[in-house]
């Protein structure tokens, strides 16, 4: 069968469940040869339950052919159709006319925006069943409430991913906070388990950033930061990740990439930060060096800070002139 994702959210999964529950019921009080609840979303139907013999039919496009253009029926009396399938429905049935019917109930739950459909259709046989409405009907409702919970259970869903997704980034430069930083890590260490791929850390600590908010105030210490993330970010490769950890670091994780590349591409970092008036201290590692990507993270932070005590010593110690250099763009 075409059309029809068996997974998705578990707002999808439960809704799944329940709905193929009450075809089952309809099944019994409207014999069909098949039933489908579809949801529309992304400008097209989906099916979110089926239930019968669909065969090898093309649930979206059957979707699309009957319910397009379909509105909810003010007409209590009518809350469903149930009419011979026409020329185009045959065809996408692969059935013979006749005997061949197509059942469409809307399921938009009253005062709602999610649209939601209930198409069922008989082909081949010779008797002619009759709804029986005193179990369509109430199958019908059912399916209403049900599609209406799966609506507000999705925007649950969605505003819990936002909020986690906000969780583990850090607000002022966009990037991975040190949380998403961990868990990004251990992901990428999982999947490369067993693979011979290696990886690198980088670690950067950016120089007079203290020296600058003294200076100049939070708000230049800031733009600072911000100008580095953008500025790493721009050099990068799209799979790279970059995360600021703290006040002043930031770390970078490099997949599938060669000691000669992974050099050749902090130059190009480092190069680039210079050129917009911000000093760095790296310190990198590679995952074959280390032995697994957290201790490549442990080694490159600790390369980093040996680097930065042998560049510039004491951070107190730094002149004026030395922090003009390095803010006269803040």
């Amino acid at each position: 069968m075409k059309g029809f994702e068996s997974r998705g959210s578990r707002a999808d999964y439960l809704a799944r469940e329940v709905l193929t529950a009450q075809l089952q019921v309809l099944q019994t009080g409207l014999p069909l040869t098949a039933w489908a609840v579809f949801q529309h979303k992304g400008g097209d139907w989906h099916a979110l339950a089926v239930s019968g013999e669909v065969g090898n039919t093309d649930l979206a496009l059957l979707a699309q052919s009957i319910l397009d253009g379909a509105s909810v029926n003010d007409d209590d009396t009518a809350p469903f159709e149930f009419r011979p399938a026409n020329a185009a429905e045959l065809d996408l049935l692969g059935a013979q006319a006749g005997t061949s019917r197509i059942f469409r109930a809307i399921l938009t739950p009253s005062g709602g925006h999610s649209r939601g459909a209930l198409l069922g259709w008989l082909h081949g046989g010779t008797q002619m069943p009759t709804p029986d409405t005193r179990i369509v009907m109430p199958a019908l409702a059912s399916m209403v409430g049900i599609m209406h919970l799966h609506a507000e259970l999705i925007t649950t869903e969605r505003l819990v991913l936002e909020t986690r997704h906000e969780d583990l980034l850090d607000p002022l430069t966009g990037t991975l906070n040190r949380t998403g930083w961990d868990q990004y890590l251990q992901q990428i260490e999982a999947a490369l388990k067993g693979r011979d791929e290696d990886a690198m850390i980088t670690v950067l600590d950016v120089d007079y950033l203290k020296a600058v908010n003294e200076r100049d105030g939070r708000a230049a210490g800031d733009e600072m930061l911000r100008r580095a993330a953008q500025t790493i970010h721009a050099v990068l490769r799209r799979r790279d990740c970059v995360a600021r950890l703290g006040a002043d670091e930031f770390a970078i994780l490099l997949q599938d990439i060669a000691p000669s590349e992974a050099e050749a591409l902090s130059a190009r970092l480092t190069a680039a930060l210079k050129s917009v008036d911000i000093s760095v201290s790296v310190g990198l590692a590679m995952k074959s060096e280390a032995g697994s990507l957290k201790k490549a993270f442990a080694l490159a932070d600790s390369s980093m800070y040996a680097n930065k005590r042998k560049k510039h010593g004491t951070p107190a110690a730094r002149t004026d002139a030395e922090i003009e250099s390095h803010g006269a763009a803040v």
